[in-house]
């Protein structure tokens, strides 16, 4: 039950974060375009910003000062929790239930 929640979790995380991007890239201009009348001359002439790739976000981002062989244990740990659990969920899903 818990693996179906975070699945739902993870669609509605990931069909949100598209439907903001779609009303903040299209759908917005469009209606402030229309309510206005008139087209502003900056906002044809201003190109949208790129989004920034996995590889400048990661640059970008703090060194880490003190990430201690304890802190990396744990982490490590907890994400081989989180695979072992997430496994035997799927495993359990693919098992036929007898009526």
């Amino acid at each position: 039950m818990l693996l179906l929640l975070q699945m739902f979790y993870c669609l509605l995380h990931m069909l949100f974060r598209a439907l903001k991007k779609l009303w903040q890239l299209k759908i917005r201009p469009c209606c402030k375009k229309r309510c206005s009348g008139k087209v502003d001359d900056n906002e044809v002439t201003e190109a949208p910003k790129p989004m920034p790739n996995d590889w400048e976000i990661e640059r970008s981002k703090e060194d880490l000062d003190d990430f201690t062989l304890a802190e990396y244990t744990e982490k490590v740990i907890l994400y081989g929790f989180l695979m072992v659990t997430v496994t035997i969920d799927l495993f359990v899903l693919t098992v036929p239930t007898q009526n």
